[in-house]
């Protein structure tokens, strides 16, 4: 057993990102093998102990033996008591021991794979093999038949939510093979488990999320039903409902005489075992000393541990409360078993990086829509909230305004004399604004105020075409009362409203139609119209694509995909093209090392151009396809000052809360110069000459609170506030650091920037960027080998 907070951390990544499987060598997959895998230095740790948490156990078919699962090992214990004896060990999770019908075998489930699978061993923990070989579509909770041929499991289901449904699979003991279906999901995220035959092998039992609807959702009424009770009939297919009642059924265990079913129910507060008899329906509670059952929550490997009937079927031997109980069906008395288990785990040490704060300067990691100008020379970005340019040789940005309020979606003229962009301010709203690069003339373009994205040019330079879009729960939702994409004439005149369908408009190649990218869950299309909305045309289709970009000499069509940048050409047949990495109908080439975002051409429609994170991508497109060139990158990162107070005070008088050895000081005094504390101590012995007295009697003092998992969201359509109230509502309850481990990469590390700089009100911004997600969706990260992991961690490490 290898445990660290490293190892947690990879678990949860794990539940995120489905399973990380071995890479592939030259002729097949190797196999891979966890205890063998180098996870750094470790230390041994060991220690005794007489009680554990989440306990599945089962009693062997003779009755003399228990065998539990413990802090991820595998223990067998004579069911009187003692001392056990661990049979499975090591870095491996493996939970959910089952007994064969004959007691000479034990299923569990194991990742030693790589992944969740069941596996099989003898009884002394020996010649272990794996049954079940699933990558992506994990299983956990094996059940023998009573005839000892078959094991059921269930077998987990994702889509586009990282914890789904669930289906039973039935797979042969011997040969092991894909396995046979038995049940089909109900739909993509409610629950189905803990599957369980009845004693005459006839029937299969298992338990189901029933609640309405077909979306899983937090905090559900435990004292109504989420889960029901369904049966099989495994000869005729037939299903039915056992039991549908308030508290639920939960983790069905059948006796071994047929005659009883044990499961556990929610009865008010407590969760009570329950038995049933299986002739007459009845039921009733037999002990209410269990633990709580985790009913309420996405509970992949059971409602509750699994437990165990005695062989004369007059007691179940269950979990509860850290203890092994013997619980007498008929008198409901618990008879505790003691045990003891000496446990050995090698820790991994914990993978850390130190974090540097309060410097004067910081490298900005972010640098958002890069386009470079038509001649190649300049390129513009934006970063901290407002727009730079630079010589595309190198050099230090420039600020292109000194304008105070944010702004975003730089865009050329056709000629590269000016800049079109969009403003946020938190108060009049936005606008669409242009400068000039020769004197920097400054025009409002649109001055109706709104949420403005994708402004850009004709050719021609008669038309200015934009996107209005909607507001959020940070800049709010005014000025939102008409949203869609409109054509201003740039001579005077009526602004038009072209459609509310699609986004990031562009003028095609002959400047008569306009594209735009669809994004729905099916389907995403990138597709024309005329400049009054209608003669729709589709041009190229996508399962995946996060955008879609056609090259203003309308020869090439690149689009973004589970975070790659890929480009194929495009014939004109009057049919959409569907695209995709693996697509055959057309050549595609794959033009990012890593990832790339923010997609743009040149104004010859050869070279197109990303981003990752601070570097800009210039691929030569038809280079690239016949192999005589890469892209190249640019990198327009630089040092940018921190925004340090020039203070000098002393808060005194204050109780201190000192949160270390110090413990409280009363009548404390906390020096602070810039944005470091420099003492901390007794108001007696802090006098310094220069400082500021602030009188703080009354009040307590105390280091700022960091909030490690603070979900603060992001703005939508790249458009961040000026200022975040759910930032500000952390520093009112003096959270001064905080760290998300899911928000957009982008929008985050952005922000990150902005509160660095000064340009926002918030506390120190850390985050993991986008979770690596393994469910169905545009933004999963699929990782099937190191190399794609490190690949992903790549592309989160360039925006810092």
């Amino acid at each position: 057993m290898k445990i660290s907070s490293f190892a947690l951390s990879f678990v949860a990544f794990l539940l995120f990102s489905a399973t990380l499987v071995t890479p592939a060598s030259a002729e097949e997959k190797e196999k891979w093998d966890i205890s063998e895998a180098d996870l750094g230095p470790t230390k041994t740790l060991r220690w005794t102990v007489d009680e554990g948490t989440w306990m599945d156990l089962d009693v062997s078919p003779d009755g003399k033996w228990i065998v539990f699962d413990l802090l991820g090992d595998i223990y067998k214990l004579p069911i009187t008591g003692g001392k056990a004896q661990a049979i499975r060990t090591g870095p491996a999770y493996e939970v959910q021991p089952r007994f064969s019908p004959d007691g000479s075998e034990i299923a569990f489930t194991s990742d030693a794979g790589g992944g969740d699978n069941i596996w099989i061993m003898d009884n002394e923990g020996a010649e272990a093999r794996q049954l079940t070989k699933e990558s992506f579509r994990l299983l956990n909770n094996p059940v023998w038949s009573p005839d000892g041929k078959t094991i059921v499991a269930r077998k987990h289901f994702t889509s586009g939510r990282s914890l789904g449904a669930g289906e039973m699979w039935m797979y042969d003991v011997t040969a092991g093979g894909s396995g046979v279906q038995l049940t089909k999901k109900p739909n993509d995220q409610k629950d189905v488990n803990e599957p369980e035959f009845s004693a005459d092998g006839k029937y299969l039992f298992y338990t189901i999320d029933s609640t309405p609807g077909s979306r899983f959702e937090y905090n559900k009424d435990p004292n109504t039903t989420i889960y029901t009770l369904r049966r099989i009939d495994l000869t005729t297919g037939k299903e039915i409902t056992v039991a549908n009642q308030a508290g639920s059924t939960l983790r069905p265990e059948a006796s071994p005489d047929g005659k009883y079913l044990a499961f556990v129910r929610r009865v008010r507060t407590k969760s009570v075992l329950m038995v049933q008899d299986l002739e007459t329906g009845l039921q009733r509670p037999v002990y209410d000393g269990l633990s709580q059952d985790m009913q309420e929550t996405w509970s992949i490997f059971g409602t509750y541990p699994g437990f165990g009937w005695t062989p004369d079927s007059k007691s179940v031997v269950i979990w509860a409360k850290g203890k092994l109980q013997r619980i007498n069906i008929d008198s409901g008395e618990a008879t505790p078993i003691p045990f003891e288990a000496d446990l050995r785990a090698e820790v991994v040490d914990a993978l850390r990086f130190k974090q540097k704060f309060g410097q004067e300067d910081f490298d900005v990691h972010v640098a958002r829509w890069a386009t470079p100008s038509p001649n190649g020379d300049q390129v513009v970005f934006q970063a901290l909230g407002y727009l730079w340019i630079r010589d595309i040789g190198g050099g230090t940005p420039r600020r292109l305004t000194n304008d105070t309020h944010f702004e975003y979606y730089p865009t050329w003229s056709p000629d590269g004399s000016q800049i079109i962009y969009s403003t946020w301010n938190d108060q009049t709203g936005g606008r669409i604004n242009s400068i000039s690069l020769r004197g920097g003339t400054q025009r409002t373009l649109v001055d109706e105020p709104g949420h403005y994205a994708y402004p850009s040019l004709s050719k021609d330079g008669q038309w200015l075409l934009y996107q209005r879009v909607g507001g959020d729960r940070y800049r709010g939702h005014a000025f939102t009362n008409d949203t869609g994409v409109f054509l201003k004439p740039m001579s005077g005149g009526e602004t038009r409203k072209v459609t509310t369908e699609g986004s990031r408009p562009q003028f095609d190649a002959d400047d008569d139609r306009i594209l735009l990218f669809s994004w729905s869950t099916k389907k995403k299309t990138l597709f024309s119209v005329d400049f009054l909305g209608g003669n729709r045309r589709e041009i190229a289709t996508s399962e995946r694509a996060q955008e879609m970009s056609l090259s203003p000499n309308g020869e090439w069509l690149a689009f973004r995909e589970l975070w790659e940048v890929y480009a194929a050409p495009r014939p004109r047949t009057g049919k959409p093209i569907a695209l995709g990495p693996k697509m055959k109908n057309l050549p595609v080439k794959k033009i990012s090392n890593i990832a790339g975002e923010y997609l743009n051409w040149s104004a010859d429609g050869t070279t197109l151009n990303y981003s990752l994170g601070s570097d800009l991508f210039r691929a030569d497109i038809p280079g690239m396809f016949d192999g005589s060139s890469d892209p190249d990158s640019i990198a327009l990162s630089w040092k940018a000052p921190t925004d340090i107070p020039n203070t000098n005070v002393v808060l005194r008088g204050a109780k201190i809360l000192t949160m270390d050895s110090r413990g409280i000081i009363e009548d404390g005094a906390v020096h602070v110069v810039g944005n470091r504390i420099v003492a901390v101590g007794k108001s007696a012995d802090i006098r310094p000459s220069e400082a500021r007295d602030i009188d703080v009697r009354g009040k307590v003092l105390m280091p700022g609170l960091v909030d490690t998992h603070a979900h603060t969201g992001s703005s939508n359509n790249g458009l961040q506030a000026q200022q975040t109230w759910s930032f500000v509502a952390n520093l009112a309850f003096g959270v001064t650091t905080t760290h998300d481990p899911s928000n957009n990469t982008t929008m985050i590390f952005a922000t990150s920037e902005m509160a660095k700089a000064g340009n926002i009100l918030a506390p120190r911004v850390f985050s993991t960027g986008t979770v690596l997600y393994g469910a169905e969706g545009d933004f999963k990260a699929p990782t099937e080998s190191y190399e794609d992991a490190l690949r992903h961690l790549s592309r989160l490490k360039a925006y810092g």
